[in-house]
């Protein structure tokens, strides 16, 4: 174990280049942990020199070091341990530096330099102060001996920069920083430059975010000693105190501040200490646990490069830190990858024993990378797991952050909305199987596609519609991640990796893993919510809320019901068939600005205004629209004559006017109760899978059979859904994720014998027509062609060759 030393942060400083090596994340700090430094350093300072306001400061003994000795000078505060990598000497303009490594404590030097650059700014205004008000060393209080302006030159010198040159910085930081300190620390820029700058990277931000939350903490100070005036209009005395606080607060962190300091000689010696102090439970993120293991346990053997390792470990981090809002987003890459990599998810591996833990499954599973395995078995593991989180990385990213997915792939704007979709709700349960497909297919591809649609239907229907548990199908999720991700390794790779037999083996190949995938999620559609589920709730009399019902909480996020009322809109202009129409269609991406408008009002302001019943028909999804930004909703109390000529003719939803009845005709419950019709049956169609369960209706069948071809929501259409759902089940061993009732000589109806067809007859004859009569006054509900009474529909079960995208 390397020697520690107490050192105060000034003397870490002292003839020191300190850089952040290429295997270290970049500046990561969230606002919390900058306000917990601020609120440290004014703790010591309360407990050397009292509480902190006006007239209080008394003079100091001692300019040495910028810090004064008065008070209690026994107070320290402990700032953590820092390991550094001595990398060699450096002249600096006659002076020799020592380089270093920054191994552990770069986000403490980083802020503390940020503080460094608050203050010089500041002591820099103080100086201009000085010299208006004709302030010279000899005002100075007793003790003190240096000028302001004197002072922001000597910690400039000690703590930021020596002369012009870049190599004279005291600290060079993560690479995706470097850029946002240099502006903001060397060239004193201001933070809200890069804080409203969307283009800027996550890091960077962070770094300004610190900047902007320090200045804060200064002008505070400022305001306590000078109350409302500014520097250029304060007292002497006011102005000297002042001076003298921000001093002492500097001197506080430069000399009460100290740090537990660790040379060592190599990456591989950082490894091993970082895992003594992992094992005692020292609080970091799990990407720091196993990168630090990875180092570790390269260390150990010459076929590993420690600090390739490191490096290629942190390549991925940092893909994902360009936009993570926090570690936890970091954490969250290493577990989907874990589960991709390994298949290790809840109670699926066999013989399963030993700590669960990531970090613990790698140190100590046989089937892992402890010490014992073979040095090359270890390499070869160390190697694939690096290698394939750096790959993975980049999809996570794909898959995570809609603006990437946007701008990094060319996808069609269908499936921009389907993945945009997915991002409404429950994303983390689909994320893996969205990341292994992006992988495996790459994000413009056919296959993936397919696999997006079938999520983005899964998500909305179950999670978003039928308001399933947000952990059902979880495991499932990942069970068809981890297969498809490993489809693309050799055979026996997995096996060879972990030393077993895996319980879910990998599809064959990435070609036939997506027609397993696919088929996967149909059955799960219509396991988890069948048609019968995705139309009873969008019939509700209100499908925000879900008020009219017990036990269903409504769509609740209305951000689902915009995309909804979108798509129907999309719907409306592709039935048109007209490019124009589709072009002027506002992008996905931009439905956060849309609002949902009721066509009758939910306060009408006139009884021209209401309909028939209007609380139970207000917020039924018949009654509901979109306005977009631009459009004027002043009217959206008024009667439906006026709200159409003022709002909805002119909309920039344009169809919607094409899609109301006229003024003269009016607005009524007939006309909201067709419209929600002609949303169901859209709904059905365009949130439906691969598979179906086709009723094909024979001529002869009953009216109410024939509404129910047309209206999903009546009772008839209701049972044949069921009987076919269940009679597909029992026939195919799966649920399939749509059933179709379509007459018999429609143009959709599927063709007996042709490719994708599965013929399903429930009769001895082998016919797949049905004649359907409204089953009452005891007759048979269902009746085969050939005259034979059915308990239920004859079927073709057909696949996406027919049902088309």
């Amino acid at each position: 174990m390397p020697k520690a030393d107490q050192k105060t942060v000034s003397q870490v400083f002292s003839d020191a280049k300190l850089q952040v090596p290429l295997y270290q994340r970049s500046y990561a700090w969230e606002p919390q942990q900058v306000e917990d430094l601020l609120n440290d350093i004014d703790y010591v300072y309360r407990r050397r020199y009292g509480s902190p306001n006006a007239r209080s400061v008394t003079t100091a003994s001692s300019d040495a070091d910028s810090n004064d000795t008065n008070g209690n000078s026994d107070v320290y505060h402990y700032f953590g341990t820092l390991v550094l990598n001595a990398r060699g000497k450096q002249d600096m303009m006659g002076s020799e530096w020592t380089v270093y490594d920054i191994i552990d404590g770069q986000q403490r030097l980083t802020t503390t330099n940020v503080f460094i650059a608050c203050i010089v700014e500041e002591l820099e205004a103080i100086a201009d102060a000085f010299d208006a008000a004709g302030l010279g060393k000899e005002d100075l209080p007793e003790g003190v001996v240096r000028l302001p302006g004197y002072l922001a030159t000597n910690y400039t010198e000690n703590y930021l920069k020596l002369g012009d040159r870049k190599e004279g910085r005291h600290l060079e930081p993560g690479e995706l920083t470097e850029a946002a300190y240099a502006e903001l620390i060397i060239d004193q820029g201001e933070p809200q430059t890069i804080l409203d700058d969307d283009e800027r990277l996550v890091p960077e931000k962070k770094l300004a975010r610190a900047k902007e939350i320090i200045q804060k903490w200064i002008r505070e100070k400022r305001e306590l000693f000078l109350g409302d005036e500014d520097l250029g209009q304060a007292t002497e005395a006011d102005l000297l105190e002042y001076y003298t606080a921000i001093k002492r607060y500097t001197g506080v962190l430069t000399s009460q501040f100290k740090l537990t300091s660790q040379e060592v000689e190599s990456t591989d010696e950082a490894g091993r200490l970082f895992e003594a102090v992992n094992d005692r439970g020292r609080d970091i993120t799990l990407a720091d646990k196993v990168k630090s293991y990875l180092i570790y346990v390269s260390g150990e053997f010459d076929t590993l490069d420690s600090e390739a390792v490191a490096r290629r470990f942190n390549d991925a981090v940092e893909t994902v830190a360009q936009y993570a809002t926090d570690d936890d987003d970091i954490d969250q890459l290493v577990q989907f990858h874990w589960e991709l990599f390994t298949g290790e998810y809840k109670k699926v591996r066999k013989n399963r024993s030993g700590p669960t833990p990531i970090h613990r499954r790698i140190k100590e599973s046989p089937r892992h990378i402890p010490l014992e395995r073979d040095p090359e078995e270890v390499a070869t593991w160390v190697n694939n797991y690096v290698d394939t989180l750096s790959s993975v990385s980049k999809s996570y990213v794909q898959a995570n952050y809609l603006d990437v997915f946007n701008r990094q792939t060319d996808v069609s704007p269908q499936v921009q909305a389907r993945v945009k979709s997915l991002h409404n709700i429950n994303f983390s349960n689909i994320a893996p199987l969205i990341i292994a497909a992006i992988e495996r297919y790459d994000a413009d591809s056919p296959e993936f596609a397919r696999i997006a649609t079938l999520c983005e239907v899964y998500s909305f229907r179950v999670y978003q519609v039928a308001k399933r548990s947000q952990r059902t199908a979880r495991r499932e999720f990942k069970e068809a991640a981890h297969r498809l991700y490993a489809s693309e390794f050799e055979d026996g790779f997995v096996e060879d990796l972990f030393g077993e037999a895996v319980v879910d083996p990998p599809y064959e190949n990435p070609a036939v893993a997506v027609d397993e995938v696919t088929a996967y999620l149909d059955n799960y559609i219509g396991r988890h919510c069948p048609d019968n589920d995705f139309v009873e709730y969008l019939t509700r009399s209100d499908i925000i809320q879900g008020s009219d019902t017990r036990g269903w909480p409504g769509f609740c996020n209305k951000g689902a019901i915009r995309f909804l009322l979108f798509e129907y809109e999309k719907h409306l202009r592709q039935e048109k068939n007209t490019d124009t129409s589709l072009k002027m269609l506002p992008s996905v991406m931009d439905l956060d600005e849309f609002t949902i408008e009721h066509i009758a009002p939910r306060t009408p302001e006139t009884s021209a205004a209401e309909l028939e019943n209007h609380e139970e028909n207000v917020n039924r999804l018949g009654n509901l629209a979109l306005l977009g930004p631009k459009d004027n909703p002043s009217a959206s109390n008024d009667d439906y004559a006026t709200k159409y000529e003022e709002i909805y003719q002119d909309a920039q939803m344009e169809i919607l006017g094409d899609d109301l009845p006229a003024p003269a005709v009016g607005w009524d419950v007939d006309a909201l109760d067709a419209r929600a019709r002609d949303i169901v049956a859209f709904a059905l169609e365009h949130w439906s899978g691969e598979s179906a369960a086709v009723v094909t209706m024979a001529q002869g069948s009953s009216d109410a059979a024939e509404e129910a071809a047309t209206d999903p929501r009546t009772d008839t259409a209701f049972t044949i859904r069921d009987d076919a759902q269940r009679t597909y089940a029992e026939d195919v061993d799966a649920d399939p994720s749509r059933v179709k009732l379509v007459r018999q000589g429609d143009a959709d109806m599927p063709s007996s014998g042709a490719d994708g067809v599965t013929e399903l007859p429930q009769c001895s004859c082998g016919a797949l027509y049905t004649r359907i009569s409204d089953g009452e006054d005891d007759t048979e509900m269902y009746e085969c062609v050939c005259g034979s009474s059915l308990e239920a529909p004859n079927l073709a079960g057909i696949t996406r060759s027919i049902l088309g995208d």
